[in-house]
């Protein structure tokens, strides 16, 4: 960043600049929304203190022990995408890209956890964009052995934030 300076005449070098610059940086990955009591969480919306929503639309648990979640996702205003840019989803059903990818890319951002925070596997989902911000998922997750009980699905992510990040320059010679 240039800075210019006027310094008297004769004046060849600064002992010292100090200042601050401004920095827009990613947290690390956090959980941003989180449906707690998860069984009984259909038609309840959770939203984020940062911006954003978890609706839960529709919560089922199969004879296997599978639990089916339909859910709404409003993502928080910010300049990272759920996926990242140039991918191709393709959930369940179409050979190219595997479906498995689709799925590890939505195991990034929503977990179905218990109460000892260990996640459910991800098996199968759905994805159906509403709008820009807002995408409604059909996830289907096999719980781990001992079939615990499902507790809450945590939505995850990245915030943007501005930090202040100072310098300090010493002897700076002057043109």
């Amino acid at each position: 960043m240039p800075i210019r300076l006027h310094a008297p005449e004769g004046v060849k070098r600064l002992k010292e600049i100090r200042g601050f610059v401004a920095a827009e940086v990613l947290t690390p990955h956090e959980p941003l929304i989180t449906v707690e009591d998860i069984l009984n969480a259909a038609d309840k919306t959770v939203a984020g203190k940062d911006g954003g929503a978890l609706k839960v639309i529709e919560v089922k648990r199969d004879d296997k022990g599978q639990v089916i979640l339909r859910v709404a996702v409003e993502k928080p205003p910010a300049r990272q995408a759920a996926f990242p840019p140039g991918m191709v989803v393709v959930f369940n059903g179409d050979p190219a890209p595997s479906p498995d990818a689709a799925v590890g890319a939505i195991v990034q951002f929503l977990t179905l956890v218990d109460e000892k925070n260990q996640a459910f596997k991800l098996i199968a989902a759905e994805d159906n964009a509403l709008d820009a911000q807002t995408n409604e998922y059909r996830l289907t997750y096999q719980p781990p052995a001992g079939a615990p009980k499902p507790a809450k699905l945590v939505y995850s992510g990245r915030r943007q934030t501005t930090i202040d990040v100072p310098f300090v320059l010493k002897d700076v010679p002057l043109p």
